[in-house]
């Protein structure tokens, strides 16, 4: 038997090529539109991943700039073109209705968000249009995409104190008492300054005096960046405009002040707002109570030893503090950080502790005096510890109450050794170190 093609064959195939070739442009043509659509919600994720964590940076400097600086990062990173009054109605117009409870809408702004109590920043980013290049053909001639990020931050303990070159591990004197009245190792007055250092707030206006700074810088933290001092380094003066040094160098505080470093340690006071809370009112350790002439207030109980991992270092065994007075403790305590020379010491919760401190170690020429200039080397890590309100003294870790008749006169800490978990906070990047850590959550 023989097969023969039919006459009409050829005719049946045009058609049928016709249609694969339009098939195959069309697949070619959703592809194509396909990896634009793809490429342009990347770029506006990445848009919102950069926004939201620049943001983040500025949360000390108050939720304006924190707006302003999302805006900004979140249009630097989009390929689309807007005139400036495009860019601001599209913000203006842009609601966040995905946004989670306790995240408060910025000024203007109801995508740029932030939540105080979990320390997170929200970013959504305005629907963005896209033009398509062959979608138009069945009636989409753009697509829309959007995105939102969420950046977490923590405060760095950054506070108003510095220390001098040089000083090892072990008991060191943050706040000095006036009249000699001191305990080791602290040893009077050093000309007239007492321990603190005259740091400005970015965030707010120039302050009306010195207590002010201190309350607040003691309770809340120091809310700009803080410099280590290169010679020739030309970064903007801290303080501008209310004028002070660089943001490598300030001043030593002159005179003695008990009673603000008291209300910012303790007691709260004017200088302290709705919702701020003195330093040692702060974190979610057990409380104390500190009795000052008949008035209660809650200070951070728990000390350094319990802080304590296994290690080899001499002194620091944490059951070997079991037991013991909080005075006792506070002393063997300091034979342990003075005879670490290596290895990890602490658990990753020091982190959360109001008594952990970061505090710069000034250069070796800066001279500890009234008035005068220092500026900063690198930056160590301390650890609050007694608190003499004149002849009554508090240990972390005392039972209470704790019956005190004074203002705090006297503060010693623990300078902690530069372990590897301390490390991770104490190397600043470019030689500056913000107020804050910030990361990427969502």
């Amino acid at each position: 038997m023989s097969l023969t093609r039919g006459r009409g064959d050829e005719g049946a195939v045009l058609p049928f090529t016709a249609l694969v070739i339009v098939a195959i442009f069309g697949f070619a043509a959703f592809v194509l539109d396909f990896g634009h659509i793809y490429n342009a919600r990347r770029q506006t994720q990445n848009a919102a991943d950069a926004a939201v964590l620049a943001a983040t940076w500025e949360v000390s400097n108050g939720p304006a700039a924190v707006r302003d600086t999302a805006m900004d990062f979140a249009r630097r990173n989009l390929d689309l073109s807007y005139s400036n009054p495009e860019w601001a109605a599209m913000w203006a117009s842009c609601a966040d209705a995905d946004r989670p409870a306790g995240f408060a809408p910025t000024p203007g702004n109801d995508c740029v968000s932030i939540n105080t109590a979990i320390g997170q920043v929200r970013v959504r980013i305005p629907d963005q249009a896209y033009d398509t290049f062959f979608a138009g053909v069945i009636g989409f001639d753009t697509i829309s995409t959007k995105a939102d990020a969420i950046a977490g931050y923590q405060v760095l303990a950054l506070r108003p104190f510095g220390v001098p070159a040089g000083v090892p591990s072990g008991t060191y004197c943050l706040q000095e008492p006036p009249g000699g009245h001191a305990l080791v190792p602290c040893s009077g007055p050093n000309e007239g300054n007492f321990g603190s250092l005259e740091f400005q707030r970015y965030s707010e206006a120039c302050p009306p005096n010195k207590n002010y700074l201190l309350v607040r810088n003691l309770a809340l933290g120091i809310d700009h960046r803080l410099g280590t001092w290169e010679v020739g380094d030309p970064i903007v003066h801290d303080g501008v405009p209310c004028g002070i040094a660089d943001p490598n160098e300030t001043r030593t505080d002159t005179g003695n002040f008990p009673n603000p470093f008291t209300e910012g340690v303790l007691e709260g006071g004017p200088y302290l707002g709705p919702g701020e809370t003195p330093l040692l009112q702060q974190g979610p350790n057990p409380k104390v109570i500190v009795n000052q002439s008949g008035i209660d207030y809650p200070a951070d109980n728990r000390p350094l030893w319990d802080y304590l991992v296994p290690n080899t270092t001499v002194g620091c065994d944490r059951a070997g503090f079991i037991g013991l007075t909080p005075q006792q403790a506070s002393n063997r305590t300091h034979i342990c950080m003075s005879n670490w020379m290596g290895g990890e010491l602490f658990s990753p919760d020091i982190f959360t502790s109001p008594r952990f401190m970061i505090i710069p170690q000034l250069t070796p020429d800066s001279v500890v005096s009234g008035g005068s200039d220092i500026r900063f080397d690198h930056f160590r890590a301390v650890f609050l510890d007694l608190l003499a309100f004149d002849n009554d003294l508090y240990y972390p870790g005392a039972a209470g109450p704790v019956l005190v008749s004074s203002p705090i006169i006297q503060s010693t800490s623990f300078l902690l050794p530069n372990t590897p978990l301390l490390a991770s906070r104490l190397n600043p990047s470019g030689g500056a170190l913000p107020p804050v850590s910030v990361e990427l959550v969502s």
